[in-house]
């Protein structure tokens, strides 16, 4: 068994105090959700210079690639791996064997933003789970 996990991966929601940026209110409108509710991303770099520790924020594309890269590996398919994500405040993202990562950065995106806001994205069996 081989466990997996992507440290200060710097995978967030967006924080108050960029919230009532143009662009993050712009894209908050569009998608129909909060601006607090949209996962940060590279997109909103103007808004996030403010912000300590600018240039590692805003980077769920790495995120994305790599589950996809774990995913989709023979060792998942024979169920001997474990992945985790440990994400910028300290939460652990749990990926079941099974679980289907969009191959759609975007929909990747509205997986992310529905698990930060729920806690849980099921697909029957498979699953991923936002832990403490």
């Amino acid at each position: 068994m081989l466990y997996l996990i992507l440290a200060d991966s710097e995978l967030e929601t967006v924080t108050p105090k960029i919230a009532s940026d143009k662009s993050v209110q712009w894209k908050a409108r569009k998608r129909g959700r909060r601006a607090t509710e949209l996962i940060l991303d590279s997109n909103r770099y103007k808004a996030t210079r403010n912000l300590s520790e600018p240039n590692r924020r805003g980077r769920p594309d790495i995120v994305h690639v790599c589950m996809l890269a774990a995913m989709d590996s023979p060792l998942n398919r024979e169920g001997l791996l474990r992945f985790y994500v440990h994400t910028r405040h300290d939460r652990i993202i749990e990926a079941h064997p099974k679980a289907r990562i969009p191959r759609s950065y975007n929909r990747f995106i509205g997986m992310m933003e529905q698990l930060f806001l729920t806690g849980e994205v099921s697909q029957g069996e498979s699953f991923l789970r936002l832990g403490k």
